[in-house]
């Protein structure tokens, strides 16, 4: 099956190569990397490309959090953070509902801004378990369609 189209704009990337081992909002250059949508319904793509990902020990667990908020530095309490897509990838053994061994390649998951009320500001947030070394090289960003 053919790949929906996923155009990369410099503005809506989250990274590019990076390697986690551990939990982190992903940074780009060294600082959060918090982009500003706006206000009002924004459809988009949140795009993962996997290089590598490890999942030798059975319970390694990468938790993809698109993350929105009105706040641009994310600061805790009013308003609050709101979850808006999620992508799991990790071994069979702890991925929900018993599916499959992740693997390297590219994952589309459709979002929006929109969830109970519009969010001006979203990151990506990675939250990683279990018996981590080398942990996921990946590339990741917003597809937008125009």
């Amino acid at each position: 099956m053919a790949l929906r189209p996923a155009p990369l704009d410099a503005e809506t990337k989250f990274c590019e190569g990076l390697t986690l081992a551990a939990s982190d909002v992903v940074q780009l250059g060294g600082i959060d990397r918090i982009l500003k949508i706006g206000k009002g319904r924004a459809d988009m793509q949140l795009v993962v490309d996997v290089a590598t990902i490890e999942i030798a020990s059975n319970d390694e667990l990468y938790t993809f959090l698109l993350q929105g908020c009105n706040t641009a530095d994310f600061s805790t309490g009013s308003p609050a953070i709101e979850n808006l897509a999620m992508l799991q990838l990790g071994a069979t053994e702890v991925r929900a509902g018993g599916a499959r061994d992740s693997v390297i390649g590219r994952y589309q998951v459709p979002c929006s801004n929109d969830m109970v009320g519009d969010w001006t500001y979203v990151r990506l947030n990675v939250i990683i378990s279990g018996s981590i070394a080398t942990g996921i090289k990946f590339s990741s960003w917003l597809s937008i369609p125009a």
